[in-house]
């Protein structure tokens, strides 16, 4: 799952002021094709862009380690945002792209952003061969998006970043929800379509400062779409998508407002979906950081799933990981402890 979007001084492309002003992908948008739960999301079909919904995003974390052992975060993120329904090709073409990439360590984050509009070739997303890209910020996959080579390079501050990431398919399709129809608020009419493909198995290096780091690990993909992340009295959320070390992949999450809504899954190694609802969820911050910006935020939390035996902590690996973007929000790796071990990604926004 993913937020849609956030406060950056990475390298951009396209005139980035007016595009980031775009990007608003949270409230409800008017005019756009609604998420109806007669429609069932499937992969890969679906990894293609749709057009008539107002926003979408192709959404990558993984957690590396290198050879000597220390570990890494990495996120290669590309959000579509739609300003009209209307189809115009060219440089009248209403679709707005903006990539994300970060490298986090336990002692530094590094993240960039890109936009650019759709039509004119410089960003986009065709299915077969299917590819996503943003200039050279690019998921290069066949016939099917994975395998897939995914890479990115961008500086910051004189010191030259990137990574070029082998990713392989775990085999698991996770269909969030009912089915891939994700229901976000408990009275209000707020869904999006959305799927996950988690214990991805990821080889392949990072350049921190012209080094070349070999690296390996795994990785979790979130695809989703809609015409309206949030209903009117929410104003954020708290993700995780942990790639448990006994080969099952948990998705919980906590859409904050006037009251909280959680909801999630358990996916087992044979393929086996347990669909979380709120009553089946228990998440509890256990300890708050202040950013670099003064926000001052939940970074580790108790999350319980009792029916399924879950009691664990997550603890980041750098509590720092403010991805400091057009839009600001949260997004990296952390540690899971307790019944079930493992690492993941955990994302907060609205904060």
């Amino acid at each position: 799952m993913v937020l849609g979007v956030l406060i950056g001084l990475g390298k951009q492309s396209s005139s980035s002021t007016d595009l980031a002003d775009g990007f608003d992908v949270f409230g409800q948008q008017d005019g756009f094709a609604a998420v109806t739960p007669d429609y069932t999301p499937l992969y890969p079909q679906d990894m293609a862009s749709h057009p008539a919904f107002a926003t979408e995003w192709w959404y990558l974390t993984a957690t590396l380690t290198d050879n000597a052992g220390q570990e890494y975060g990495v996120q290669w993120t590309l959000f579509r945002r739609a300003l009209s329904p209307r189809h115009q090709t060219g440089w009248a073409n209403q679709q707005l792209y903006m990539a994300h990439v970060a490298i986090t360590r336990a002692d530094q984050q590094w993240e960039a952003e890109r936009f650019a509009r759709g039509g004119i070739g410089q960003t986009g997303v065709t299915l077969s061969p299917f590819q996503a890209w943003l200039d050279d910020w690019q998921w290069q996959g066949g016939d099917q998006p994975l395998p897939a080579q995914v890479r990115a390079s961008w500086s910051d501050k004189d010191a030259t970043l990137g990574f070029a990431l082998q990713v392989a398919d775990g085999g698991l399709r996770v269909k969030q929800g009912e089915q891939g129809y994700s229901i976000r608020h408990a009275n209000e009419p707020s869904a999006s379509y959305y799927f996950s493909l988690p214990q991805l198995t990821i080889e392949g290096q990072l350049i921190i400062d012209g080094e070349t780091i070999p690296v390996s690990g795994k990785g979790w993909f979130d695809k989703e779409w809609s015409s309206g992340a949030m209903a009117s009295d929410q104003s954020g959320w708290d993700w995780f998508g942990l790639n448990l070390d006994d080969g099952r992949a948990l998705m919980v999450t906590q859409t904050r407002g006037s009251q909280p809504f959680m909801f999630g899954s358990l996916t087992y190694p044979n393929g086996r979906i347990v669909v979380l609802a709120q009553s089946d969820i228990r998440m509890l911050p256990i300890s708050h950081a202040k950013m670099r910006e003064g926000i001052s935020l939940p970074i580790a939390w108790q999350i319980q799933v009792p029916d399924e035996g879950i009691n664990i902590t997550t603890q980041p690996l750098n509590a720092q990981s403010w991805m400091a973007l057009s839009v600001p929000y949260w997004e990296g790796p952390v540690r899971v402890q307790g019944s079930a071990t493992g690492r993941g990604f955990m994302e907060a926004t609205g904060y």
